[in-house]
């Protein structure tokens, strides 16, 4: 086995401050949810007992503390769905200002770890928003079997990828940016583009201001559902007269010096913890401390 490591540069925090004073004072905090007890969500019970949340099984989902010091997370996986059920739908309903008022712009952040299967076939999981009455607007699924992310907009049949992957078991930070001046969405994952290019949303947004975030679990076709679970927390929402712009982390490596090993340090946004990981094969991941 190679014994190199590799530091994971793509750095996570998972908490967000709630003061935007400095991204610009036109701000609006949409929704804010880190699934404590303190917001009313309880270890071992399913997501869809957690009021506004919507589900269509109670099976497959959960609430439970998977990352260490950081607090309760959400999970969809692990458990198999009620037969004959082959795909899980999480809803939580968000009222987004009208796209020709003061917030014309919003951002999305999530963030997120998928687990693969020990057993049964590798799932997908989906990341979107849903108008009301149930179309698609736009999506993001992660196919855990290539590592692929695939987009679909528009309320498209079909799914496409730029080629941009993801690691199981990583640990990253899914954004959406959403510009409803020019009816258009673009995502990335841990600061590298999924979409190629501003996309258009579906549906008549110029009239539906209730739309559903949407966290999906869908079985493979190709045989029984595996164990593979996506962990998500810290999920936010966030309006402005200009789009919202998350802090993000700098990781600076400076090579050996006199016989001494490397020296890492990290640039953040003071008051807010963040993770740095260590894998020697890209697939398993530990905190990096010093």
């Amino acid at each position: 086995m190679n014994n190199k490591l590799y530091l994971f540069a793509a750095l996570m925090f998972f908490q967000f401050g709630h003061s935007h004073a400095a991204l610009g004072e036109n701000l609006t905090n949409l929704l804010s949810i880190d699934f404590e007890t303190s917001e009313g969500y309880s270890a071992g019970f399913p997501i869809g007992m957690h009021s506004p949340w919507r589900a269509n099984d109670t099976n497959g989902s959960g609430i439970t503390q998977a990352w260490p010091g950081l607090g309760q997370q959400a999970f969809i996986g692990m458990h198999p769905l009620t037969a004959p059920a082959d795909t899980l739908v999480e809803r939580y309903p968000v009222s987004f200002p009208p796209p020709s008022g003061q917030y014309p712009y919003v951002s999305f952040s999530v963030a997120m770890a998928v687990q693969p299967s020990t057993k049964g076939e590798s799932d997908d999981f989906v990341w979107g928003f849903e108008s009301s009455d149930g179309s698609v607007m736009f999506d993001l699924d992660f196919d855990t079997s290539s590592g692929l992310i695939y987009y679909e907009t528009n309320d498209g049949v079909y799914e496409y990828s730029i080629g941009t992957r993801f690691t199981n078991a990583g640990l990253y930070r899914l954004e959406i940016d959403m510009d409803f001046l020019h009816n258009s969405w673009t995502a990335s994952i841990s600061g590298t583009p999924i979409t190629p290019s501003p996309l258009p949303i579906g549906g008549p947004v110029d009239t539906i201001n209730q739309w559903y975030l949407v966290a999906a679990w869908l079985y493979s076709d190709t045989g029984p559902p595996g164990n593979n679970t996506m962990y998500f927390d810290h999920i936010r929402l966030i309006a402005g007269n200009i789009l919202p712009i998350f802090p993000k982390p700098v990781l600076k490596i400076s090579p050996p010096n006199d016989g001494r090993g490397l020296s890492v340090s990290v640039e953040t946004e003071p008051g807010l913890p963040y993770i740095v990981q260590l894998s020697g094969d890209l697939q398993g991941w530990v905190p990096f401390g010093g």
